[in-house]
């Protein structure tokens, strides 16, 4: 009997293991993949961050399989990026998130290369990386390769790259001091005058019964003079009537939440837009037909939501939640910090929120992935 039992389980096993995953079904992240369309003239620096990995069974999630830092001197009028060649703009590829941290200013970017579905790795194009990362002169770059699902991690190789600009710094117009104008003269307008009409009154007829009149004229009692009252005895009253105006406006302040900051969208390592969260309230969705549209045939309906929420220390936060696109659920929810960002299919939002004091990283935050 115990003999059955043990090969029906042995049985079960192999056959679980015929199954692939959703990672195994991408065959893994290549060493190196095809160069984009724009190509820069030059590569003025190139660093291996993180050599490739081949397609790995996970161990323990969520854990940094690989990390690795460098050095950078950025020089104005050049971008950094992160690629999976030296000597060209490739797409980069991480099964699943990578972590990317100046640790000369403190800001970092969060990359996830998961679908929206979860069900696969999406290959993404050279990931830019933004000016505010870098100080003048040398600035130090850290990453960390993280797999948080079952199944399987790999990676591409990645560089990072120093390329010339090409687009030429923006020089915000300065609008001209307004000049005063002239207040304008009121016209004067007589008041009509109206002429007065003349009104005739009723003479009494006289009554055939005679009117007798008292010989000695009644002289009404006086009264005895009641001293006015100050109001100055009431005058404390008169605030109360504004309590109901003010319980209306401070249970307003309490439930009326509404979205701070706002999103950088970029595509191919260009922005594409600036959109501002406080016209949509406290919630907003993201999608092909979202409230913050993302174009696409790979894009879901309605992919992502920012939802704003009282913070544990005070304040208003924005949680950036991933939705299954299916049925709407939750499927992962996370505070965002400024200078966070996700990425949705080919578009990597940023987040801007100038309010919030503290940074994504905490002090010693980044080195808590510990690899196994």
């Amino acid at each position: 009997m115990k003999k059955g039992i043990g090969l029906l389980l042995a049985g079960l096993a192999c056959l679980a293991g015929m199954l692939p995953s959703a990672h195994a079904q991408g065959g893994g992240c290549p060493a190196t993949l095809p160069a984009v369309a724009h190509q820069p003239d030059v590569i003025l620096e190139s660093v291996l961050l993180a050599p490739a990995n081949p397609e790995q069974a996970s161990t323990s999630i969520p854990r940094a399989f690989q990390q690795g830092s460098a050095v950078i001197n950025r020089q104005p009028g050049t971008q950094v990026f992160i690629s999976s060649s030296g000597d060209a703009l490739s797409g980069v590829c991480v099964d699943d998130v990578l972590e990317i941290r100046s640790a000369s200013t403190g800001q970092a970017v969060r990359v996830d290369f998961r679908s929206a579905d979860r069900e696969r790795i999406v290959h993404l194009d050279p990931i830019g990386l933004p000016g505010d990362m870098f100080v003048p002169g040398s600035t130090a770059i850290e990453i960390a390769l993280i797999d948080v699902a079952p199944g399987f991690y790999s990676n591409s190789n990645l560089y990072v790259v120093v390329v010339p600009s090409d687009q030429p710094p923006q020089v915000v117009p300065q609008a001209p001091a307004p000049r005063p104008t002239a207040l304008p003269v009121p016209t004067l307008t007589p008041a009509p005058t109206s002429t007065p009409v003349a009104t005739r009154t009723p003479v009494p007829t006289p009554s055939s019964t005679p009117t007798l009149r008292a010989t000695a004229e009644a002289r009404p009692t006086p009264s005895p003079e009641v001293p006015a009252r100050p109001l100055g005895g009431w005058a404390w009253l008169a605030p109360l009537g504004l309590l109901p105006l003010l319980a209306f406006m401070l249970a307003r302040s309490r439930n009326g939440l509404k979205l701070e900051g706002s999103l950088d969208i970029y595509q191919a390592g260009s922005l594409l837009k600036e959109v501002d969260l406080a016209p949509f309230g406290g919630a907003a969705t993201l999608g092909s037909e979202g409230d913050i549209p993302l174009p696409g045939d790979d894009i879901p309906p309605i992919v992502a939501r920012l939802r704003a929420q009282r913070a544990d220390r005070g304040g208003v936060e924005t949680v950036f939640e991933t939705l299954d696109p299916e049925t709407g659920q939750v499927l992962d929810s996370r505070p965002w910090q400024d200078g966070d960002e996700e990425v949705i299919g080919t578009y990597r939002i940023k987040y801007t929120n100038y309010n919030q004091a503290d940074q994504m990283f905490d002090e010693g935050e980044f080195d808590a992935y510990q690899t196994n």
